[in-house]
C-alpha cells in the first residue's frame, strides 16, 4: 500500500515547496559561510549565525507542511464516519411537525385538525404492556378495549417480529387515523417513536415511556401550537435475522462491502458444524454481543469483528447476529454445504452432526439457566429469556430433523417451566417422545415444524424419570388434574385404568418388569397439584395417592416411600380445608414414622393447632424446640394471624412478646395483623 500511495496534491505541493526553499536557503548559507571564512572580517561567531539560519529554514518548512496537512481531511476519520453513517442508514429516521391546536375550515365549519395517532409501550421479548396513549385526548386506553374503527389503521402484532428485534424496548405507533395530520405527514403503524420537541425551542428530547410523551405534549401546548416528533421506520428484513452463540475458532471468512456491511465469503477448514449448517455465504454479520453485559454492538468492519472475538477468554462464548439478504434467501438451493480447502461449495445432502448440534443446544440453554434471584428477576420475570432461548433451540432442532435425547428435552422443558410456559413444555414433550402428553392411549399427531417443514424425529428413549416429572409439573402448573393422574398412572404401568373417560396409555419401560418407575418426586407433584386444587373431591384423590405410597423406611416395588415433602403437602391441604384433627394426627404419625418435621411442617400445622387448642400454643413451640426448629418471623406471623382470625387477641399479644424475648424482631406485618385483630374485636385503643 505504501509503494502505490499517491499523495494528496496539496500536501505533495506543500512539502515540495518547503524542500526547494530549504535547499535554496542552505546553499545561500553555505556561500555566506565560505565568503565569511575567506574574508579578513571573518566573525568567530559565524557558527551561531549558520545555526540560526538553518533553524529558520527548518521552521519555515515545518510550517508549510503543517498548513498543508491541516487543510487535508483525515482519511481514517472519513472512513470511520462513512461506516457509521452506513450503519445508521440501515434504518430510516424522519421528523414530522404536527399541530397541537390548529383550525381547518371544512364545509364552512371550523374544526380542530387532530394528530390522529396513538402510541404503545413494548418491552424486551416483543411484549406489549397492553396500554395505549391517544395523542389527541392524552388518555391512556387499554389495548383490549380499543375497538377497530373505519378509517383507522392499527399495528398488526403478528407482523411485529418483522419490524423489531426481541431486544427492542421503547415506543411504537399503534394506530393512525387516515384523515389525521399524522397520516398526512407519512406516519404509519409500527414506526418507532424516538423523540419529541422540548417545551421551548426547537430541540428534541428522547422519549422511552408513554407518560414521558404525555407530559411533553401537555407542556408544549402551553408554549406552541405545534410539536415535532422524530420517528424511525424499520424495514421488514428483520425476519431474515438470526443469532448464533459460538466459541473460538469461529471459522468464518469475512470481507467489508461498499455499502457498510461485513459479509461472509467462506469458511475455514476448522469451522464448527453449527456454523457450516446455519450460515450461508453472503450472510452479513450485523452485531456482536458485549464481553460484559448482554448488549449487542453493531459492527461494520472486519477489524471490529476480529477485535470482539480476540478479546474473549479461551472457551468464552460469543453471540453473533447475522442477516440473510432477501435476494440470497430466495436464491439458496436446498443442497447442503461441504468443505473443500477453505471455500464452500454446495453439493450433496447436508451432513449435520447430531451429537454436536445437541451439545450446542444444551450449552445455549445452560447459558441462560437461572442461578439466583437477581438473575431470575432480570431474565425470567421481566423478559422470559429462558423461554425465548428454548423457542430458538426447538426451532433449530426441528429444522435439522434432530432426534432429541432425554437430557436436552429435560433442559428445554425446564426452561419453559421457569417462565410459566407449561403448554410449550407439554408440546415439545409430545413432539420429541412421540407419546400423547396427557397420558392416554390416543395417538400423538402433533408436530413442531422447523424450516422447510422439517420435524424432530420421535425418540421414545427420551422418556425418563426427569422428562416425566417435568411433564407432571407442566400439567400441574396448568391445573390439568386429569392429565396429572393419567401420566402418573402411565408411569406406574396401570394401562388398564380409565381416568375421566380416557384409557391410560402403555408407556415403554413401565410396569412391574420395567426400569421406569415414578419416584417420590413424581408422587409429590401429583399430590400437591390435587391438594392445592379447589375442585370437588381433589383432596380425597390426593389422599388416595398418598395412601398408595410406601411408609418411610420401607421398600416396595409398587410405590416409592413418603418423604417430608409428601407429609407437608398433605398436612397443609388438610389444614386449609378445615380438617384440623386429621392434620394433627398425620403430623404425629409422621413423627412416629421417623420423619423429622421442619419449619414448613410447623407452619402448615399452625392453623389446626390454634383451632384445636383454644389458643394455647405453648406446647406447639415446645415441640418445635425439641425438634431443633428455630421459629422465624414468617412462622410467628402465621401463628398471630391464626389467633387473630379466631378472635384470640390476648394470646396473639403474648406471641408478640414471645417474639421479642426470643430475639426475633416483629416487622410491619406483625403489628398490622395485631392491629387488624384489635379493630375487628372492637378494641381500637
Amino acid at each position: 500500500a505504501f509503494h502505490n500511495f499517491q499523495p494528496n496534491s496539496l500536501l505533495h505541493q506543500g512539502r515540495e515547496q518547503a524542500l526547494l526553499s530549504r535547499q535554496r536557503t542552505e546553499k545561500e548559507v553555505q556561500r555566506q559561510v565560505a565568503s565569511s571564512s575567506s574574508s579578513p572580517d571573518f566573525n568567530p561567531n559565524g557558527d551561531y549565525i549558520v545555526g540560526e539560519a538553518i533553524n529558520s529554514v527548518t521552521n519555515a518548512a515545518r510550517d508549510t507542511i503543517v498548513n498543508a496537512v491541516r487543510d487535508e481531511p483525515d482519511s481514517d476519520e472519513m472512513r470511520i464516519a462513512l461506516k457509521q453513517q452506513q450503519v445508521q442508514q440501515r434504518t430510516k429516521s424522519y421528523t414530522v411537525t404536527l399541530p397541537l391546536a390548529s383550525l381547518s375550515i371544512i364545509e364552512g365549519k371550523s374544526q380542530v385538525l387532530a394528530m390522529g395517532m396513538s402510541l404503545c409501550q413494548v418491552n424486551k421479548g416483543r411484549e406489549f404492556e397492553g396500554i395505549e396513549l391517544d395523542l389527541d385526548s392524552l388518555e391512556f386506553l387499554k389495548t383490549d378495549a380499543v375497538q377497530s374503527k373505519e378509517g383507522v389503521e392499527r399495528l398488526d402484532e403478528a407482523s411485529l417480529s418483522r419490524r423489531i428485534s426481541g431486544e427492542f424496548q421503547g415506543l411504537l405507533v399503534s394506530a393512525v387515523t387516515k384523515e389525521g395530520a399524522a397520516w398526512a405527514a407519512g406516519i404509519r403503524p409500527g414506526d418507532i417513536f424516538r423523540s419529541s420537541s422540548a417545551t421551548v425551542g426547537g430541540q428534541r428530547w428522547p422519549k422511552s415511556s408513554l407518560e414521558g410523551v404525555r407530559s411533553a405534549i401537555q407542556s408544549r401546548k402551553a408554549t406552541s401550537s405545534s410539536i415535532q416528533f422524530e420517528l424511525q421506520r424499520v424495514g421488514e428484513a428483520v425476519d431474515n435475522q438470526y443469532e448464533l452463540t459460538l466459541t473460538r475458532p469461529i471459522g468464518l471468512e469475512l470481507k467489508e462491502t461498499a455499502d457498510g456491511y461485513v459479509e461472509v465469503t467462506g469458511f475455514t477448514e476448522n469451522a464448527p458444524t453449527l456454523v457450516q449448517y446455519a450460515v450461508k455465504v453472503g450472510d452479513r454479520v450485523l452485531a456482536v454481543d458485549s464481553s460484559l453485559g448482554d448488549r449487542m454492538w453493531p459492527v461494520s468492519t472486519v477489524e471490529g469483528v476480529i477485535s470482539a472475538v480476540t478479546s474473549r477468554l479461551p472457551g468464552q462464548q460469543i453471540t453473533f447476529r447475522f442477516e440473510r439478504p432477501a435476494t440470497l434467501e430466495s436464491s439458496i438451493s436446498d443442497e447442503p454445504i461441504t468443505i473443500q480447502s477453505k471455500k464452500v461449495v454446495t453439493k450433496g445432502p447436508p451432513a449435520v452432526d447430531q451429537e454436536e448440534l445437541l451439545k450446542r443446544c444444551r450449552e445455549v440453554i445452560k447459558r441462560y439457566t437461572v442461578a439466583g434471584e437477581p438473575t431470575k428477576e432480570k431474565f425470567v420475570n421481566k423478559y422470559s429469556v429462558p423461554g425465548m432461548v428454548a423457542d430458538k433451540v426447538v426451532d433449530a432442532l426441528a429444522s435439522a430433523g434432530a432426534r432429541v435425547d432425554a437430557v436436552t428435552l429435560s433442559m428445554i422443558m425446564t426452561a419453559y417451566l421457569s417462565c410459566q410456559q407449561a403448554q410449550k413444555a407439554i408440546d415439545v414433550f409430545q413432539a420429541v417422545v412421540g407419546l400423547h402428553a396427557n397420558g392416554s392411549d390416543v395417538e400423538a399427531l402433533s408436530f413442531i415444524k422447523g424450516k422447510n417443514d422439517m420435524t424432530m424425529e420421535p425418540n421414545v428413549d427420551a422418556l425418563d424419570i426427569y422428562t416425566a416429572s417435568a411433564l407432571l409439573r407442566s400439567h400441574a402448573m396448568k391445573g390439568d388434574l386429569s392429565s396429572v393422574r393419567r401420566v402418573l398412572a402411565a408411569l406406574s404401568g396401570r394401562d388398564d385404568s380409565i381416568i375421566d373417560g380416557l384409557k391410560v396409555g402403555t408407556w415403554p419401560g413401565t410396569g412391574p418388569d420395567g426400569s421406569l418407575k415414578p419416584n417420590t418426586r413424581c408422587y409429590n407433584i401429583a399430590i400437591s397439584a390435587l391438594a392445592d386444587s379447589t375442585t370437588e373431591n381433589s383432596l380425597d384423590l390426593a389422599m388416595q395417592i398418598f395412601d398408595t405410597m410406601t411408609e418411610p423406611g420401607r421398600k416396595s416395588e409398587v410405590a416409592p416411600p413418603k418423604s417430608l415433602v409428601t407429609y407437608n403437602a398433605m398436612i397443609l391441604a388438610l389444614t386449609n380445608n378445615g380438617r384440623y384433627e386429621e392434620a394433627i394426627n398425620l403430623f404425629y404419625k409422621m413423627k412416629r414414622g421417623g420423619v423429622t418435621p421442619d419449619k414448613i411442617s410447623y407452619t402448615a400445622l399452625v392453623k389446626a393447632i390454634v383451632a384445636m387448642s383454644d389458643g394455647d400454643v405453648e406446647e406447639f413451640f415446645y415441640d418445635m424446640k425439641e425438634q431443633g426448629v428455630v421459629p422465624d418471623t414468617i412462622l410467628f406471623n402465621t401463628v398471630i394471624k391464626s389467633l387473630c382470625d379466631q378472635k384470640k387477641i390476648v394470646a396473639a399479644k403474648k406471641i408478640v412478646s414471645q417474639m421479642e424475648s426470643t430475639g426475633v424482631a416483629p416487622d410491619s406485618m406483625t403489628y398490622g395483623l395485631l392491629m387488624k385483630g384489635l379493630l375487628e374485636t372492637g378494641n381500637p385503643s
